[in-house]
């Protein structure tokens, strides 16, 4: 992957982190932190900065006197004998940050801070460029003092001759940000006396480790223009362990079922049982298909978690529904059952590191077309296309969609003072459908993508000039996601698998890529339904 591609998705891992986090003390408008969000979490990958949350790091906070004396002990290797060690210290205004009370008690006895007074610590005041410079140079082993090799009143002429203070450096806009500039520049910045690097040093103590420092730690990332590779390549797949088990916050709100459906507020969720036997009938089929086509096609296997398998964090999906298997284990054990002649996609990943966007409705089981992107893009990836941004689509929104939901749990006032909004994003190409009208999007509701559900729709590209061809196989799930298709393939064949075969005179893959010249096709399913023997059936029909 170019390294630039790499940037681009560490930045928007850390904007969908935000998105999700806890709100933070608020920015100045003017003031980005692009630059210093990948150094940020690649720290946190090494152990030495914490955040509000797993992934908030409130980049635009204040520092205070206590997060700063814990980042000192950390860069001094010493976290683990803070936290190790019991002891008397004097101070008696602590508890607004009682969690740094080990910290600061050990900083204390062992002559490394002081406090505002004899009895006062000073945790929550913030702590300026002054002070955090002068707790670093602390780490490094410089001397303090006037026989020492910085006055505390001047800690910033020695910090510039060691490279400790970068000119990105707000000193007099000092935030949480510029506390992980100094910090990365510590690690590669000489110990008082000593050849060796901090980052040396600490790894020499244990404190880090030679392949977290190889997989996270980039010497030139503050000289130059951020992270190369592979250091924010590695440091977005930490970003990404962190924020999957991650879900949108439905603490305190009410809870109710019916049928198998949990009422969790003003949003449905449909609830999930894992079947080994149905997931491994709906596999087998798919893999059958597959071979039919071997060697002239590919098919892909798209399965679609559930609203609750996407959207909740593991722990709140495991709390409202109990199965032996998470979706996402579900998901993993129907692909490994589908053989490799099948292209499984994972699209659960995609949608969970998106799932503080509108990526489902509440009142309704499906998902949205954003949600319908964010699966396109894993399966644009596997199958060797750039997907096309949705700025290259006009939106159109519908307003007051209340879905299948809303009726299922008996027409909650909640929903109905929030219904949900359907987005469509329209391309700019010219087509020719069969049945005509199915791509201009003037149906109401989840209608409006291709016309709804029919046996088979045939959508042309007219501005693609070949003769690409794919099948998308699927039930209304599918709907939106043909519409990234178009801008793929020449001609799309969109085929609802629940009613294609009624009318006697239809096709099975191998026919289609005999008949038609499709080459590519992709069957996409919901949770449910690719556990299902009906769902087995149908597809019996046509992976043949």
């Amino acid at each position: 992957m170019k390294r630039k591609n790499i940037l681009a998705l560490l930045l928007a891992l850390c904007l969908a982190a935000s998105l999700l986090a806890l709100p933070a003390v608020a920015d100045e408008p003017q003031r980005s932190f692009a630059r210093e969000e990948p150094l940020a979490y690649a720290l946190k990958a090494l152990g030495l900065f914490q955040g509000v949350s797993d992934i908030d790091l409130n980049l635009g906070g204040t520092p205070n006197r206590a997060q700063a004396l814990v980042m000192m002990l950390r860069l001094m290797g010493l976290e683990a004998d803070a936290l190790a060690e019991t002891g008397p210290h004097p101070f008696q205004d602590l508890d607004a940050c009682r969690w740094a009370e080990p910290y600061i008690g050990y900083a204390f006895r062992h002559g490394l801070t002081n406090g505002i007074s004899t009895s006062e610590f000073g945790g929550t005041r913030s702590a300026d460029a002054r002070t955090y410079l002068t707790f670093v140079l602390r780490a490094l082993d410089y001397e303090e003092g006037p026989f020492g090799d910085f006055l505390w009143t001047d800690p910033m002429t020695l910090s510039r001759a060691i490279g400790l203070l970068p000119e990105q450096v707000r000193l007099e806009d000092f935030r949480r940000a510029d506390v992980v500039t100094i910090s990365y520049a510590a690690l590669s910045a000489k110990c008082s006396g000593r050849d060796d690097t901090l980052a040396q040093v600490l790894a020499e103590r244990g404190v880090l480790t030679r392949a977290a420092l190889d997989a996270y730690y980039d010497p030139a990332a503050v000289s130059g223009g951020g992270l190369a590779e592979p250091y924010a390549e590695n440091v977005a797949a930490f970003l990404r362990e962190a924020r999957l088990p991650l879900g949108v916050d439905i603490s305190g709100q009410p809870i109710s079922y019916t049928d198998a459906v949990a009422l969790v507020g003003d949003a449905g969720y449909e609830l999930y049982g894992f079947s080994a036997a149905g997931a491994a009938g709906v596999a087998e089929k798919i893999a059958a298909g597959a071979a039919a086509v071997e060697g002239v096609g590919r098919v892909f296997s798209i399965i679609v978690p559930n609203r609750m398998g996407a959207v909740l964090s593991y722990a709140d999906a495991a709390r409202l529904c109990r199965t032996s298997k998470t979706e996402t284990e579900g998901i993993a054990y129907a692909y490994e059952q589908m053989g490799d002649k099948v292209i499984t996609v994972d699209a659960m990943t995609n949608l969970r590191l998106h799932n503080a966007e509108e990526i489902f409705f509440r009142t309704d089981h499906h998902w949205t077309a954003l949600g319908s992107y964010y699966a396109y893009q894993a399966w644009a990836e596997a199958a060797g296309f750039e997907p096309v941004n949705l700025d290259q689509f006009t939106p159109r929104s519908q307003s007051g969609h209340l879905g299948y939901f809303y009726s299922v749990c008996g027409y909650p006032h909640t929903m109905k003072a929030n219904p949900d909004t359907v987005v469509a994003y329209i391309p700019h190409s010219s087509f020719t459908c069969d049945p005509a009208g199915a791509m201009d999007f003037s149906a109401w509701g989840y209608n409006t993508f291709i016309g709804g559900d029919r046996p088979i729709t045939a959508i042309v590209n007219n501005d693609i000039a070949d003769d690409s061809a794919c099948v998308l196989v699927k039930d209304s799930y599918g709907n939106p996601f043909a519409v990234w298709l178009t801008q793929h393939y020449h001609t799309v064949y969109v085929i609802d698998y629940r009613y294609y075969r009624d009318g006697g005179n239809y096709l099975c893959f191998s026919d289609f890529a005999a008949q038609k010249g499709v080459t590519d096709f992709i069957i996409l399913l919901p949770m449910t339904l690719s556990q299902s023997a009906y769902t087995a059936n149908c597809l019996a029909s046509y992976c043949r």
